[in-house]
């Protein structure tokens, strides 16, 4: 990046802005063109792996937080970094102490190593997806507050392959969907799920999309596991990084926790990784792009000394983690001094400067506006009647298993679906937020979020 004009930031209490970063960077001596940039992946990597450990089982205290605190590469600056993962969590699974799941306090041990939590559904699947995505996003938040913890979900891991776990957390603020399709790896929502190796630049920043890998129920899929990891680090480059998601569920016996071992110290130790390899959490690789996608660089150059100005007023207010990893140019780095983070470390062989911040105030999912809603669906023969929590306006978007929709009638809170002939019961309703037009009367951006199977009666 060029340099501009460094500006000046005045505030009446003489404090600088919060979202306001300074970047004093020394060199050894007058660099003739300094540059900056932010590095395609966090650290600088070349490679990425997301991992997910789904259910939250006991083996996530027992296994997993041990194993994984033993597996680390380093910033790129020296720095030691463990290995980071998500645990796609059902909120509703975890209101009490049980010995097959984890409570919140077990949970609250693992994010201390900082990993992250993925909305797996309130109840592991479901026909409200707005409840099952929302509420169980609210009760993570909820319960994790009670424990002195911020943890705003964003990332979403499709229970089962459901549909509506796609359109409808896009649509309330989610940054990162993945799962598990098959051939040809499209979503029932409709979407085209790249999968494999996938290059990280193919990626939309703001709606990420992914298919992931299952090392199996029993890691029978190790050998094959290991060819994504040797086809990973082949297959990826500075210029051209790659990432791939796996998961795993939990290890039952002996010989899955030594396979599942195994694979991870054959990531760790791969020969071609070299301290190469990133593998993080779904929230902290969406975060990292949704930071430095929104972050204005300013910088101004005197003798010696580069001044970087980090403008992060325009990140979203959900946003926990605002690292980012910088590469700058133009001579030998002999110090750096860093205002307003957490944070810093920095490579004078390389350029690579680290900032490491986190937002002490996320927004409250509690605040967010809510959606309407359908209360109940009543049928009469060949009619079906919504019912809705409040006055909307559209009629599109319904469908009806083993029915003919010819008609949609009605206002204000309720619609009256006619069919060409008697719906059956026991068959399903459904309503697609990316096919419909119900939203809130008086709010034209409060939009009916999706409804799948819902049963007829």
């Amino acid at each position: 990046m060029a340099n501009i004009l460094f500006p000046h930031y005045l505030n009446v209490s003489g404090t600088i802005p919060s979202d306001i970063i300074t970047l004093e960077v020394t060199f050894q001596d007058i660099p003739s063109s300094p540059s900056i940039e932010f590095a395609k992946v966090k650290h600088n990597k070349s490679a990425v792996i997301l991992y997910q450990k789904d259910d939250a089982t006991p083996d996530d205290l027992t296994v997993f937080k041990p194993l994984f605190q033993t597996l680390y590469g380093t910033d790129g600056a020296f720095k030691r970094r463990n290995y980071r993962a998500s645990l796609a969590l059902n909120a509703g699974g975890h209101e009490t102490i049980s010995t097959q799941i984890l409570d919140y306090i077990e949970m609250e041990s693992i994010l201390d190593d900082e990993h992250s939590i993925s909305n797996h559904g309130f109840n592991h699947g479901g026909t409200d997806i707005y409840h099952e995505v929302k509420n169980g996003e609210i009760r993570i938040w909820n319960k994790m507050k009670e424990l002195g913890k911020q943890v705003r979900v964003r990332t979403v891991v499709t229970p089962t392959n459901d549909e509506g776990y796609i359109e409808t957390p896009f649509y309330l603020g989610y940054g990162h969907f993945t799962s598990s399709y098959g051939f040809p790896y499209t979503s029932r929502d409709g979407n085209d799920v790249p999968y494999g190796n996938v290059p990280i630049s193919t990626l939309n920043k703001t709606k990420m999309i992914l298919a992931r890998d299952y090392l199996g129920n029993s890691f029978e899929y190790l050998t094959e596991a290991k060819g994504w990891v040797d086809e990973l680090f082949s297959g990826s480059t500075i210029s051209n990084p790659k990432v791939r998601s796996i998961f795993s569920h939990d290890m039952s016996d002996a010989t899955s926790v030594a396979k599942y071992t195994e694979f991870w110290n054959y990531v760790m130790n791969h020969t071609d990784n070299n301290d190469r390899l990133l593998v993080e959490s779904q929230q902290d690789f969406f975060e990292y792009y949704e930071t430095v996608n929104n972050t204005v660089i300013s910088s101004g150059l005197t003798g010696n000394k580069l001044t970087i100005t980090l403008n992060q007023s325009s990140i979203s207010g959900n946003n926990y983690r605002r690292d980012m990893s910088l590469l700058i140019s133009g001579g030998t780095i002999k110090s750096i001094n860093v205002i307003n983070v957490d944070g810093s470390t920095f490579n004078p062989f390389t350029g690579l400067v680290n900032i490491y911040k986190i937002n002490k105030n996320v927004n409250d999912p509690n605040l967010d506006p809510v959606p309407p809603r359908i209360t109940n669906i009543i049928r009469s023969t060949n009619t079906l009647t919504l019912n809705f929590d409040r006055s909307v306006s559209g009629n599109t978007g319904f469908e009806i298993i083993g029915a003919t929709i010819t008609g949609v009638t009605g206002s204000g809170n309720s619609r009256i679906i006619t069919c060409s002939g008697a719906v059956p019961i026991g068959n399903f309703f459904f309503y697609r937020i990316q096919n419909g037009d119900i939203i809130d009367s008086n709010n034209a951006t409060l939009k009916l979020c999706t409804y799948t199977n819902y049963p007829i009666t």
